[in-house]
């Protein structure tokens, strides 16, 4: 069965994993991105903005409705990175540890700077979990699940174009 195209397969998905409950006006947690990959999960996606409006800033996730914040508190994108690291491979923790992740970078800022924080993040926290560059820009859906074995996948939304993101992107 691992032979088989990766179209060939649903992958369970999360989305605002990172909610404790209510989509709007509620906390956000480590802990269920956690719970999120405990229970299966092997799609996540990860909103991304700037804490602040300036160059050198650190890139959150919070609830949003068109760019409105509509969370009670933020996290910082390089703890869910870490997270994701720690947890979405580890055999002691999941059953489905050897499956790839999917990570949906959901770019809501411009701040070439912010995406660069980001790119910096997964190569600290998942560099032995991403695909090789041969991966890049290519039709994902036809690779076999076999050759996604322990690999990290990143998709990416408009605008991570002319930052370091651009090597990571598949």
């Amino acid at each position: 069965y691992k032979h088989k195209k990766l179209c060939e397969y649903y992958i369970c998905s999360s989305y605002n994993s990172f909610l404790i409950g209510n989509q709007v006006f509620d906390y956000c947690s480590l802990e269920m991105i956690k719970k999120a990959l405990y229970y299966g999960s092997r799609y996540i996606e990860i909103p991304s903005y700037d804490l602040e409006l300036k160059d050198d800033t650190i890139p959150i996730v919070y609830s949003s409705i068109n760019d409105y914040k509509l969370s009670l508190n933020y996290l910082e994108v390089e703890k869910i990175i870490e997270t994701l690291g720690e947890y979405a491979f580890n055999f002691r923790f999941l059953e489905n540890s050897n499956d790839p992740l999917f990570i949906f970078l959901n770019i809501k800022t411009q701040n070439k700077q912010t995406l660069n924080k980001v790119n910096d993040y997964f190569e600290t926290y998942m560099s032995k979990y991403l695909l090789p560059k041969s991966y890049n820009h290519i039709n994902m859906s036809n690779i076999k699940l076999c050759d996604l074995e322990n690999k990290c996948v990143i998709f990416s939304s408009n605008g991570y174009q002319d930052s370091k993101l651009d090597k990571l992107i598949n």
